[in-house]
């Protein structure tokens, strides 16, 4: 088949797999990006901005201070929207998103937030008066704005905030204080240094009443002069993990006082006598989370794709010990371990992209539902979405290590790029919800649903939720080298099924104790949280195989029923004990699965560089040295040291002050003993 990646001059290693592709990368591409048109507009966006040298970075970012990565990130920014009319439109938010991704890749930069969370959250928030006002200049970006839920003292609990909204009937204005230190809001993207406005969720208090977490939106900067406004006070909170490019910050108020219209009211209003009128659903300003989480859904597929693309294709050229001719050492990709860490990993980056192709359509569905008013979907779509981020997010992290360790030493340094993937995605394990926290929420609706089996009412269950009151097979069908997919997912409803029904008869003996619900779910929390991943895994692996099997026969669909098949004898073997404790399967069905596996990672080995090539991602994207498209590693990893800061001179400036100085002094007192 063909592999339009192949370039006259590339490493002979990777040119040679590459030529052993089984299908058209071409294909995969489409299929990845959703559509052809959406492949041909990232295309033609990252074409544009590799044409524009003021969109480069000034130099390597491994060699630069903190400073200067703002400063690159800020300089790029101005230049790309300069730019921007002759490419996209930049009121469209896929557009934006490719040509975010061109510029400034998953490092961060001063527009983060603004597209990522405040013009979705006006989208979903503001009224139309509001959209007209706020959502015009934020599509315009006149306007920098940030999202401020997170405080220091709290995060995921968003009924302990504490930063105030207190309404002053007199004047018709909101007036926002963070009464105490634990009150600051801490971590929101870009709001130390480059927002300027800001949505804030905090306590809405009416006639000493409080009326619970509502949106307003803050101005934070006077608009000519940047500088902060009477009663902010607001800062950077210094570097972290990763993400250094981004300006994450702290703000605290001093009675702020805002117009009543700048709470978000297309949901929850409050009049000009200070009647506070409910939402339809209470959790009704969730959606705009729902969104982000959805967002990271795809994300995190890419982020892998990124750690896998550089781990494959480094292992196609890196080469190591001997097999069969003991004077040729051969490719480390040819090791089964070595397989065995990467292949699973392309697996689950295809299936989150999949998956977050799907939570998109749930999430636009949900919206339009909201506007015809029917929210009854909400809640059951906020829950699986816990459930996904944390496993989804817990998995990515995994997996970036497990590129990163395939690449060995070389694997450590920052030209391999796994540092900036790494610190960009692992933080979606706690950003927007602390994992353990979302899977309890996820358990929520688990704990719910058993009781509706448990008491007759299977009837009531949401599809989600269908298989539960399904009665399946005692015995696994399995046997032979052939296992179909609905074989692998028989297994995968088996073990979420005995992990929830065990969970929630251990809930429900704590209950007829006499504990209180939230005594009982911290008291069962472990078998709970086990019964949300296994049950979102389910999902997941529900979600790639209706993705894969609905694909036209052809070269594509051979290879991604591959792919599929490995992610779900991978998913089935990597945690059985339901399965096995129930007798669905017997120790010769797993050794079936675990011998599938193993054919299954040869048979993938010819096409995996291929795989890799058609996530599409541009050295720019990959900032590799060992992820090359070209694969030429070691002649670029020397010229890459070269440019670090130290080798400016043969001899530190320091070494004279300092270690000079005591080899001189050692050397004096050796003598002197002579």
């Amino acid at each position: 088949m063909v592999n339009n990646y192949i370039q006259k001059g590339d490493n002979p290693d990777l040119t040679e797999l590459r030529e052993k592709a089984s299908f058209n990368t071409e294909e995969l591409c489409v299929f990845l990006a959703g559509s052809k048109s959406k492949l041909e507009k990232r295309r033609r966006i990252h074409k544009f901005v590799e044409s524009k040298p003021e969109l480069k970075d000034a130099k390597q970012l491994a060699f630069m201070t903190r400073s200067e990565l703002m400063e690159n990130e800020q300089r790029k920014k101005m230049y790309m929207m300069e730019y921007a009319s002759e490419i996209v439109d930049i009121s469209n938010l896929e557009d934006m998103y490719f040509y975010n991704d061109a510029v400034h890749n998953q490092d961060g930069q001063p527009f983060s937030l603004h597209s990522g969370m405040f013009i979705p959250c006006l989208e979903a928030q503001a009224d139309d008066e509001q959209r007209k006002i706020w959502l015009k200049k934020a599509n315009n970006y006149e306007i920098n704005g940030t999202y401020a839920q997170t405080e220091m003292g709290h995060g995921t609990n968003l009924r302990k905030l504490e930063t105030t909204a207190t309404f002053d009937l007199e004047k018709d204005e909101f007036v926002i204080n963070t009464p105490t230190i634990t009150a600051t809001k801490w971590w929101p993207g870009n709001l130390g240094k480059n927002a300027n406005v800001c949505i804030v969720a905090a306590q809405t208090w009416i006639k000493g009443k409080c009326y619970g977490t509502n949106n307003f939106i803050v101005q934070l900067r006077d608009f000519e002069t940047h500088e902060p406004l009477p009663g902010i006070i607001i800062g950077d909170i210094g570097p972290k993990f990763g993400y250094q490019q981004n300006d994450n910050g702290f703000c605290r108020f001093n009675n702020v006082r805002i117009p009543r219209r700048n709470m978000l009211m297309k949901h929850v209003k409050v009049d000009r006598k200070g009647n506070f009128i409910k939402p339809v659903h209470e959790k009704i300003s969730y959606s705009a989370m729902l969104y982000v989480r959805a967002v990271i859904i795809n994300l995190l597929g890419e982020g892998l794709a990124k750690a896998v693309t550089i781990g494959v294709r480094y292992s196609s050229i890196r080469k190591q010990g001997e097999l069969d001719d003991p004077k040729n050492e051969v490719r480390v990709l040819e090791y089964t371990t070595q397989q065995y860490r990467l292949f699973p990993q392309i697996a689950r980056a295809i299936a989150f992209m999949c998956l977050g192709k799907n939570i998109a359509q749930l999430y636009f569905t949900l919206l339009e539902d909201i506007q015809s008013g029917n929210t009854s979907y909400m809640t059951d779509l906020h829950e699986l979405l816990c459930g996904i981020k944390a496993v989804v997010t817990h998995e990515v992290s995994l997996g970036i290590e497990q590129c990163r360790m395939s690449c060995g030493g070389h694997g450590f340094s920052q030209a391999s790029g796994f540092p900036y993937i790494y610190g960009a995605y692992v933080c979606a394990c706690t950003y927007e919800g602390e994992n353990m926290v979302m899977l309890l929420q996820c358990a929520g609706g688990i704990i719910k649903s058993a009781n509706k089996v448990l008491t007759g009412k299977e009837n009531e269950l949401s599809s989600i939720f269908k298989y539960l009151g399904e009665k399946g097979k005692k015995k696994s069908t399995i046997s032979g080298d052939n296992i179909t997919i609905e074989e692998y997912i028989e297994c995968l409803e088996v073990n979420a099924k005995k992990q929830i029904f065990d969970g929630f008869k251990q809930f429900t003996e704590c209950t007829l104790n006499g504990m209180n619900k939230k005594k009982a779910v911290n008291e069962c929390a472990i078998p709970l949280t086990k019964s949300a991943r296994r049950h979102t895994k389910l999902y997941i692996a529900k979600s790639f195989s209706k993705a894969v099997t609905n694909l036209s026969p052809g070269s594509l669909k051979n290879v991604l029923l591959k792919v599929l098949e490995l992610y779900l004898a991978y998913e089935v073997t990597e945690s059985p004990s339901g399965i096995i404790l129930e007798g669905f399967l017997d120790n010769a069905q797993m050794s079936l699965i675990s011998k599938r596996i193993k054919i299954l990672l040869s048979q993938l080995k010819n096409d995996a560089v291929s795989i890799v090539d058609s996530f599409d991602l541009t050295d720019r994207q990959l900032n590799s040295v060992l992820g090359r498209r070209d694969g030429h590693v070691y002649d670029n990893l020397l010229k890459w040291a070269q440019e670090s800061e130290l080798n400016k001179t043969n001899v530190l400036p320091s070494h004279h002050k300092y270690m000079g100085k005591l080899f001189k002094s050692r050397k004096t007192i050796h003598n002197s003993k002579l």
